[in-house]
């Protein structure tokens, strides 16, 4: 009888593992494998990932996690993310700056290079860039999908101007 009940709770042990799914390094639970690129998102990138956007703001993981610049760090196909785990949440998954490392590669300081412009009418004028985001029609552009699209910070239904 002992036998038996010794094998039937190591049955439930061995099936209970087999459910529950594993923590990353991080201690996040849960992966998401996407077939269309062969790369996995798991742990705080895959969180972060689902509370701010996913695949419309995101899109698809083009590596799995690696290590760049002694920091764990992934690439999708519209943003690098970095974990900053010294950063209390949401920052510490913090963005890559692309598009200021792409100009670097090709040799343009944007902020010495590229002459400054005024505030224009419609558009946001951001002092620290010297620079206009701006729709391309009334309520159509960059400039609307920025102001919809930033990250929940606040919990509140709409995105203020520092999400």
């Amino acid at each position: 009888m002992m036998n038996i009940l010794r094998r039937f709770m190591l049955s439930v042990v061995v099936v209970v593992f087999a459910l529950v799914p594993f923590g990353s390094v991080y201690g996040q639970q849960g992966s998401q494998y996407f077939p269309e690129t062969g790369h996995t998102v798991s742990g705080r990138f895959l969180q972060y990932w689902q509370q701010n956007g996913g695949l419309p703001v995101f899109g698809y993981p083009l590596t799995d996690e690696r290590q760049e610049n002694g920091r764990a760090a992934q690439y999708f196909e519209r943003q690098r993310f970095e974990l900053h785990p010294e950063n209390q949440r949401p920052y510490d998954v913090l963005l890559g700056r692309l598009g200021d490392e792409l100009l670097r590669q090709r040799g343009i300081n944007w902020q010495t290079d590229v002459p400054p412009a005024n505030p224009a009418p419609g558009c946001t004028y951001f002092s620290q860039t010297k620079h206009n985001l701006c729709d391309q029609a009334s309520g159509v552009g960059f400039r609307t999908y920025w102001m919809t699209h930033g990250l929940e910070f606040d919990g509140r239904a709409g995105k203020s101007y520092n999400e």
